[in-house]
């Protein structure tokens, strides 16, 4: 199935640039040439659309946007300047960007246009169409739930709904988008409980196994050390939290559990700190800084 998707696609984007290329007749004058040609603008496309973007994010151009949004702009910018030309390509190459940008539901508009046409593109538009219904569904999700309990029960099942669809696309050419789906999914449910830990009764252990299930979940994903960086931040918060509520200059104050707290966030940032190679390692090194003022801060306050 994946060979023969990603054959369909190539072929069809071929199909594309050759009648691009079959169909100037005569040379545009110089002054009324586009910036770039729509055939440059399919080639980028097509040359990254199957990169892996769970494991390594989305590819960036040699102006360093990424490829899939810098695409629209350029495709919409070519429309501009060639308004009705080839609205099929256009419309199949629009579909492509959203669906890799993980948009299925702008997505799923511009494959329907193309499936309406009478195209070569239209068979690739109903094949792409079959499967991203159902992403665009779970896209559209709005929790329901009428308490706080039931609106988190709501966001739990999203999040399942969307691990079984990155588990049924394994070895397909959607495989990677549904991994960022459903991590996407599951960071929205870490924030979701983190807003909320302080209204339930088990609200710290609910969000804590967030934290550690992104980790787990997730540890080829190249988002994965933003996750340790939120467990990191979460035993952070604890220790203000606890500054907070017990002043370290009264006797009250445990400062054991304060030295603990640190401890492990610390841990943490250094661990993100070493990591070379990702952006995270510069915010996990102010982080660090921070922590370390912080920690110097309220043991001087607890002599």
């Amino acid at each position: 199935m994946r060979h023969r998707m990603r054959t369909l696609g190539a072929t069809a984007l071929l199909t594309a640039a050759l009648a691009l290329g079959g169909c100037r007749s005569t040379p545009t004058p110089t002054q009324w040439q586009p910036h770039e040609s729509l055939l440059t603008i399919l080639a980028e496309l097509e040359l990254h659309r199957h990169e892996d973007l769970y494991r390594f994010g989305y590819p960036r151009d040699v102006t360093g946007q990424n490829v899939f949004r810098a695409s629209l702009v350029r495709l919409a910018n070519w429309e501009a300047q060639w308004p009705g030309r080839w609205p099929d390509i256009v419309a199949f190459s629009k579909a492509l960007a959203y669906e890799s940008l993980g948009e299925f539901t702008e997505a799923r508009l511009h494959f329907e246009r193309v499936a309406a046409m009478d195209t070569d593109l239209s068979e690739a538009a109903d094949e792409h169409l079959a499967v991203i219904e159902r992403f665009a569904e779970l896209e559209s999700f709005e929790p329901q739930g009428q308490t706080l309990t039931l609106f988190l029960l709501d966001f739990e099942d999203h999040v399942e709904d969307w691990r079984r669809e990155a588990v049924r696309r394994r070895d397909t050419p959607w495989e990677s988008i549904t991994r960022v789906a459903w991590e996407q999914s599951e960071m929205q449910l870490a924030e979701a409980l983190r807003e909320a830990r302080f209204s339930l009764s088990d609200g710290e252990e609910r969000y804590r196994a967030s934290c550690e299930a992104l980790i787990e979940n997730h540890g080829e994903s190249h988002r994965i050390h933003r996750h340790w960086l939120r467990l990191g931040d979460y035993h952070r918060d604890l220790a203000e939290r606890l500054v907070v509520f017990n002043p370290p200059s009264q006797t009250a104050f445990d400062l054991d559990t304060f030295e603990s707290l640190i401890t492990a966030a610390r841990a943490i940032y250094l661990q993100v700190e070493r990591a070379d190679g990702f952006h995270e390692k510069l915010e996990a090194r102010a982080r660090l800084a921070a922590l370390e003022e912080f920690a110097a801060r309220v043991r001087e306050e607890a002599r």
